[in-house]
């Protein structure tokens, strides 16, 4: 398979990949044709519980963070590394990067509160968003954050104001979307998100930036590329932002101390699959900003590259279907938890592989027993039989937790495992207190259903 194809990522692992899952996540391996999540049996740990699972593995998230900032930090010494806290929310995760060394990138008034509440320094916060409320910019300016990028006209006119109101000085960064080569990993021109470069738009926010009363304007600011996995595609953005930061200094004379490049790199894992990894892109980086003309610190906001991989779901099978074109297997994860989007994959594998002397595999599509036409992922290949049944979901460490559904199925259990220690950070008590403060009713049948035998 071509790993430059569109659908690569979007279809399941090779049979091959299977096998050798640690060549791919070095926190997963079969041993005796079980999968191990570092020193867990997942296929044990999955029968025990007989209900779905997200288990977050520490010394990933460790690695991944590690990975990313070592890279960038290479070629940019002075690198600031923010990681982009809408991605996970969960306290271990979020306490393990403010250990390392990350500040936090938040987007909502809840998320700079969170970032605050978990220790993360006000100078290390920044602050991302559009159409911001009252009570977010008073947040972020009193005291005021380490940086506020600006995202549109209205959102400078609630910044600066609520900065002389308070008589404090507040660093802003302004977001463009520079010209770069659009495709599907591409933001685009004119979307809800970021100044377009062309008719002037970004000038005459910039204009009034420059003088908007206690506001300093610092920071250039152009996260443009989500699930970035072509290193052409990267180089054209980082080339577009060069051009931006060269056109402010010839039409202003103005000199950015800070360019921020958001985050948008695709989960490390699928990265590998493609024979890339973050030195690659910070390589170019380097080279396409070096045009810039002028010393600046670099900034980046990882999330979903941290976090994707971090996190493995074990889950049971609970039908099987066939129609004229497609086999599908129906698991207990699915838009309970992740994303149904069409662009992500939640790569499933077996818990346990069939003895190699009769071993069958073919090919499933996978997807949840909602009552929506979404998939976790197409043309998987799972095998025959029992063993395809029970399934370790990869890629669902992002964006989980976060948007997690309440409707029609049970949330799965969430646990934390760090030095060959696991615990709970949401059970069956915390799901049940969700549900009864939300819908108003006592939700224990369905939370306490008959324990039944997984094979």
């Amino acid at each position: 398979m071509n790993p430059k194809t569109a659908a690569y990522d979007l279809q399941g692992l090779e049979q091959g990949e299977i096998e050798a899952i640690d060549k791919l996540l070095p926190i997963l391996q079969y041993e005796d044709g079980r999968l191990r999540v570092g020193s867990l049996d997942a296929h044990d740990l999955y029968s025990a519980e007989q209900v779905p699972l997200i288990i977050y593995i520490a010394s990933r998230i460790r690695d991944n963070y590690i990975d990313i900032d070592t890279a960038f930090r290479r070629w940019f010494p002075s690198l600031k590394t923010y990681f982009a806290l809408k991605s996970c929310y969960l306290r271990p995760v979020v306490e393990e990067l403010l250990q390392l060394g990350a500040g936090m990138e938040v987007m909502s008034h809840m998320e700079v509160e969170l970032a605050r509440a978990l220790g993360c320094p006000d100078d290390k916060i920044i602050s991302n968003g559009i159409g911001r409320s009252s009570a977010y910019v008073q947040a972020t300016v009193t005291p005021p954050v380490g940086m506020v990028v600006i995202d549109s006209q209205e959102d400078l006119n609630r910044v600066s104001a609520a900065a002389v109101a308070a008589g404090v000085q507040v660093k802003i960064g302004v977001r463009v979307t520079p010209l770069a080569d659009d495709n599907a990993r591409y933001i685009g021109k004119s979307s809800k998100l970021g100044v377009d470069w062309e008719k002037g738009c970004f000038f005459r926010l910039l204009e009034n930036a420059l003088h908007a009363p206690n506001c300093q304007l610092y920071t250039l600011h152009a996260h443009q590329l989500t699930h970035a996995n072509d290193l052409n595609t990267y180089r054209s953005t980082m080339r577009g932002i060069a051009r931006v930061a060269q056109e402010v200094t010839k039409h202003f004379g103005f000199s950015f101390s800070m360019i921020d490049i958001g985050g948008g790199l695709d989960t490390r894992y699928l990265l590998k699959r493609r024979g890339l990894d973050a030195s690659m892109f910070a390589e170019v980086v380097a080279a396409e900003l070096d045009a810039v003309g002028y010393d600046f610190q670099l900034c980046i906001e990882p999330g979903r590259h941290i976090v994707a991989d971090a996190a493995v779901g074990l889950t049971g099978v609970t039908g099987e279907k066939r129609n004229a074109q497609r086999n599908w297997r129906i698991t207990e994860l699915g838009s309970n938890i992740l994303i149904p989007l069409q662009e992500i994959a939640y790569h499933p594998i077996p818990t346990r592989l069939p003895p190699k002397s009769n071993a069958m595999w073919t090919d499933y599509d996978v997807g949840d027993s909602t009552g929506a036409p979404s998939r976790l992922c197409e043309k998987v290949k799972l095998p025959i039989g029992e063993e395809g049944r029970t399934l370790a979901i990869l890629n669902c460490g992002a964006y989980t937790t976060v948007f997690a559904e309440l409707w029609a199925f049970r949330l799965p259990r969430i646990l934390y495992y760090d030095s060959n220690s696991v615990r709970t950070l949401f059970g069956d008590a915390e799901h049940r207190d969700m549900l009864r403060a939300y819908y108003q009713y006592d939700f224990s049948a369905f939370l306490d259903p008959p324990k039944t035998t997984n094979a």
